[in-house]
């Protein structure tokens, strides 16, 4: 047999990849309420072998959405199909109880920031408390959109802010999450 034709595994070309479509076959565990670290070493087995635990461990941030001049960013949606493919192979590795916990957690945070009201709270401490709530529905992978925050926070303001929500929400040009955080520590009442 001619050196050309013989197995050489010292090369990249020759490791074996399964097919992305096929990964629910090297996921023989799901997570159930007892199994957490058999089911951790099998997915940071399967992360370090594709070169994908950056995603998981926050080390791989994601690039901008937009370039500078306004088009989407070609990185960015890359990143973003390799992010949502590894949230499917985590879905997909889970239990019908374990999922189930998991969308109750996420109702559950989604009405917390719907019903969350400012109350006696410094203005620091309910905008803090908001954006918790936010975070945790996008380490979830349910971003919650700057109209949708700013309208939460809105929501949450007692009668005291009504002249000020009126005009913030009369104006032509929508207000940022950030610019609202500003405006509403300096009107604190």
């Amino acid at each position: 047999m001619s050196s050309s034709t013989s197995s050489d595994f010292s090369t990249p070309q020759a490791i074996i990849q399964p097919l992305v479509a096929n990964i629910h076959r090297f996921l023989s565990i799901k997570l159930n309420a007892s199994n957490y670290l058999i089911w951790r070493f099998q997915f940071l087995a399967l992360f370090r072998g594709y070169d994908l635990l950056s995603y998981v461990d926050g080390t791989t941030q994601p690039p901008p959405m937009q370039l500078d001049n306004g088009f989407p960013n070609p990185a960015y949606i890359l990143w973003h199909k390799q992010d949502q493919l590894l949230l499917s192979w985590l879905l997909s590795s889970l239990t019908e109880s374990v999922h189930a916990q998991i969308v109750a957690r996420i109702m559950h945070l989604r009405l917390s920031l719907h019903s969350l009201k400012k109350g006696a709270d410094s203005m620091s401490s309910y905008l803090l408390k908001a954006k918790s709530i936010s975070d945790e529905l996008s380490l979830a992978s349910k971003l919650v959109s700057d109209d949708d925050m700013v309208l939460c926070i809105f929501g949450g303001l007692s009668s005291e802010y009504a002249s000020f929500v009126t005009s913030i929400t009369t104006r032509v040009i929508l207000i940022s999450v950030a610019d609202l955080h500003g405006l509403l520590l300096n009107k604190e009442i």
